[in-house]
């Protein structure tokens, strides 16, 4: 079951360490940052609200239990521009994707921070 709940944006969890800024149609995600980050916080959410709820999978990590998203990137952007607290809606993955994504969750820090690099000038910069 899809199991459709509100939870607060710190609660979800990445599940990679590190991802590049450039999204597949060629933009870069800072460029979406700045533009809501020059929004109330309001408008924000309210864009925020737009989107489907975010795929999750709730994984064990020393004894406790995480819901680490299947959109690293989505999670990154909505963290960057909403204040801690903020509620986002989020769903379990479907068994695919989760399965998928345990398979390859090894994440050393058990997704509570994540490097972004940025490719600048050549260079691979991280945040």
């Amino acid at each position: 079951s899809l199991c459709v709940r509100e939870v607060p944006i710190e609660s979800v969890v990445f599940s990679q360490t590190s991802f590049i800024t450039k999204h597949r149609h060629g933009g870069d995600n800072r460029a979406i940052i700045d533009t809501l980050c020059g929004m109330r916080t309001e408008e924000r959410k309210a864009i925020v609200d737009l989107f489907p709820a975010m795929n999750v999978v709730a994984i064990t990590f020393a004894r406790d239990e995480y819901l680490v998203s299947c959109d690293n990137l989505r999670l990154h952007i909505f963290r960057a521009v909403l204040p801690p607290g903020t509620m986002i809606t989020v769903q379990n993955a479907a068994r695919a994707e989760r399965e998928q994504l345990r398979s390859k969750w090894a994440a050393k820090n058990g997704g509570l921070w994540i490097s972004v690099r940025a490719k600048r000038k050549g260079v691979f910069c991280y945040m």
